[in-house]
């Protein structure tokens, strides 16, 4: 939190040059609207982002498409800013977004799944990926789309006009500088929020306020709709004894636990724990699972029997192995904890990463697992974990992860990708003591999946692993897959008879699977080579973005403005590439993300004054400053993380490779700064940008084919196409 502090207080410093400029007409009070516009355009880009993710499966697939709204909005409001501010209709745009996403939602389609055939999503859409069914239900979810992204497309084109209309007064650096301190704060004040768990109708009052204090409109216009919006957004559309919690990661919903078809049943198994349910999809148990409980005489045979069925599997670990020092990546609301305890562990590290999960399992579990004085309870991301851990155990059990949920605004990656990475594996194997076991417990789903995570589990270890199928609880089929010095030595003999009714399961004969690795950690990503529904929608939604932006793209123009529609698409795929890459490094948690974007916003800071104070020295060595973007791109694509970690300190090689990551874009900056001084329409220039990132955003889909460092390479050939765009004739002005 001081960091944060610190940050702030750094952004808001950044602004003292710049309120005190006497380059222009522009006022103290032109530059102050401009850092609480931008800040309020960047929080509401997150939190569209945030909110959307969380209310409506279908961006489960569709994870860059609130980013690219919002892109396409501003940039379509810089670009009209000469003809009339419509900050005025703000309130009525987001009254829009609010009104129509409860409006999906009492009709069901916060629920609809998109039939895609190349990410597993957790529910049933095979019977819609075939004949003309699909094709009608591609067409409705384009038009469920247009409608959900129009408000936040309308509220950014409006907050836009207004930016716009700012950039043309004041200087076109001062602006810049003042725009992405303004977006500092406001990334970090989003950041700070949602650790803090509002929910998004709390996270729009400040928005809210920022646009009615800086409209012209009358008061009736603001109030009614800012208290309209307010009334939809706050809403809540539950089942009965359903309560909502906001995490940093996922929104989260809690129910008492139920089973059996009798009134009496249903009102027992209330008292044996809760259901957690995260982002619409159920996600896991807390229960009393205890032989003392299942035991009662007060218990029913209908609850004793869904019990049961839970806790075979939680107990399955330890009919293999009776450890007493056991690690739990994924522990969750406390279940495998519980059943380590109660097999005789003596110590537990119990990893999970969703710190509202961890309160919700030392509160509200029933057996209480968390307040053993034999467990550790450590809020991390699993991956950076092992990482960093020097321990041995005789049990490492990954514990069913499964996420939900991605790990940056707006990009590809989840939480647990790199957590079923074969780097990932190898560093548990070695973690574990000469007779130790890890068990990759994990829910069955579709054959490939499970051929996908058996063969990057054979290669980390070289070996086969040895699999278990749990079909016992009739909701949750799961494959647990063992591993270790003892599967490796064979003399792990696990008796049939002796795990009943757990079977033991032949290896699938699928052929070759694509390995899970850190530069392609995609463990849901289906082995389709074309995802044509998919396909389809991205084409639409890139039509109606030319659509909206055509008066900009195809008025006459000259080739520096394609220049910076070019730079904005390379830069957001390269800041989009940085995420994934770092959250190797720092772990996939929502602060190594705002870390990230701050960072680079921070560093654009830097190069933006870099250009103010030394702009007529750099300015005619442009192409030379190209050729050492080209370079540190070259070097950043071809990176190695594992040896450099392998061979220096871990904090030394952490530093070398966020300096190779992140140098690109410092250097990116400086091109940026030296082009947008010299645009004869800052404004213009700033909404191809923007309207550039939208191509950078979308490109960034290509890393599920291609691999997370290739995108360096995409971003290359991006920059080669500024360049050529550029005017790299000397110019000092």
């Amino acid at each position: 939190m001081p960091g944060l502090i610190a940050a702030i207080i750094l952004s808001l410093a950044t602004m003292v040059p710049f309120l005190t400029s006497s380059e222009s007409l522009a006022t103290k009070q032109d530059y102050a609207e401009l850092f609480v516009l931008s800040a309020a355009s960047l929080f509401f880009e997150l939190l569209v982002i945030r909110w959307l993710s969380a209310d409506f499966l279908a961006f489960t697939v569709f994870k860059t498409f609130p980013l690219v709204t919002c892109y396409v909005g501003l940039g379509v409001g810089f670009a009209g800013a000469k003809e009339k501010s419509y900050l005025n209709l703000a309130p009525f745009a987001i009254l829009q977004l609010a009104a129509f996403m409860f409006m999906c939602k009492m009709m069901g389609f916060d629920n609809y799944a998109f039939p895609s055939v190349s990410v597993w999503q957790w529910f049933q859409t095979d019977t819609l990926l075939h004949g003309q069914m699909m094709w009608v239900y591609v067409l409705l979810f384009v038009l469920i789309l247009i409608i959900l992204l129009s408000g936040p497309f309308a509220a950014m084109a409006c907050i836009g006009s207004r930016l716009g209309q700012l950039f043309a007064k004041i200087p076109a650096l001062n602006a810049y500088a003042t725009d992405i301190s303004g977006a500092v704060f406001g990334s970090i004040l989003f950041s700070v929020c949602s650790f803090l768990g509002f929910a998004p109708w709390v996270l729009l009052i400040p928005v809210l306020a920022i646009i009615g204090f800086l409209s012209k409109a009358k008061w009736w216009q603001k109030v009614i709709p800012i208290a309209l919006t307010l009334v939809f957004a706050s809403w809540t559309i539950a089942k009965p004894g359903e309560t909502f919690l906001w995490s940093p990661y996922q929104k989260l919903t809690v129910m008492s636990f139920s089973a059996g078809d009798r009134p009496q049943d249903k009102e027992l198994a209330k008292k044996q724990g809760i259901v957690i349910g995260a982002n619409g999809l159920f996600y896991q148990y807390a229960l009393n699972l205890s032989e003392q409980n299942l035991n009662s005489p007060e218990m029913s045979d209908a609850v004793r029997k869904e019990l049961q069925s839970h806790a075979r599997h939680y107990n399955l670990p330890y009919a293999l192995k009776k450890p007493k020092s056991v690690l739990i990546l994924g522990a969750g609301s406390g279940n495998d904890v519980a059943a380590a305890l109660r097999n005789g562990a003596e110590h537990v590290d119990a990893v999970d990463i969703d710190p509202v999960i961890l309160k919700l399992g030392t509160t509200r579990h029933p057996e209480r697992p968390y307040d053993s004085p034999k467990v550790r309870q450590i809020c991390d991301d699993a991956r950076d974990f092992l990482n960093t851990t020097k321990s041995k155990y005789d049990l490492i059990v990954f514990a069913g992860l499964d996420s939900h949920t991605i790990s940056s605004q707006g990009g590809s990656m989840r939480l647990d990708n790199y957590v079923y990475t074969k780097q990932s594996m190898q560093r548990a194997l070695e973690l574990l003591n000469p007779e130790g076991l890890m068990i990759v417990s994990f829910c069955k789903s579709t054959a490939w999946l499970s051929h996908r995570l058996y063969s990057t589990i054979e290669q980390a270890a070289g070996y086969a692993p040895v699999t278990v199928l749990d079909s016992t609880n009739p909701t949750l089929s799961w494959e647990i897959f063992v591993t270790g010095p003892m599967v490796r030595d064979k003399l792990l003999t696990i008796d049939p008879i002796a795990i009943a009714p757990f079977v033991l399961q032949k290896p699938s004969d699928l052929g070759p699977t694509r390995i899970l690795t850190d530069d392609w950690p995609f463990v849901y990503v289906s082995p389709v080579g074309v995802d044509v529904p998919y396909l389809l929608v991205v084409c639409a939604v890139l039509a109606l973005s030319i659509l909206a932006a055509k008066r900009v793209l195809f008025a006459p123009t000259d080739r520096s403005l394609w220049q910076m529609f070019f730079l904005g698409a390379a830069f957001i795929l390269l800041e989009l590439q940085s995420i994934a890459r770092l959250s190797l490094l720092y772990g996939s948690t929502w602060y190594t993300a705002a870390i990230v974007i701050n960072s680079v916003l921070l560093m654009i800071l830097g190069a933006n004054f870099l250009v103010i104070k030394a702009g007529n020295l750099l300015a005619p060595r442009l192409k030379w400053i190209y050729a050492v973007l080209f370079l540190s791109l070259t070097v950043s694509a071809l990176l190695d993380v594992r040896p450099i970690l392998d061979q220096f300190s871990r904090v030394t090689g952490q530093f070398i490779i966020s300096f190779i990551t992140v140098l690109p874009m410092m250097i990116a900056g400086i091109i940026f700064s030296l082009s947008f001084k010299r645009a004869q329409h800052p404004d213009k220039a700033f909404a191809f940008n923007l309207l550039g990132a939208v191509v950078g955003a979308l490109a960034e889909y290509l890393s599920n084919y291609v691999g997370i460092n290739s995108l360096v390479w995409i971003a290359l050939a991006l920059y080669l196409a500024s360049a050529f765009c550029a005017r790299l004739k000397s110019d000092p002005t």
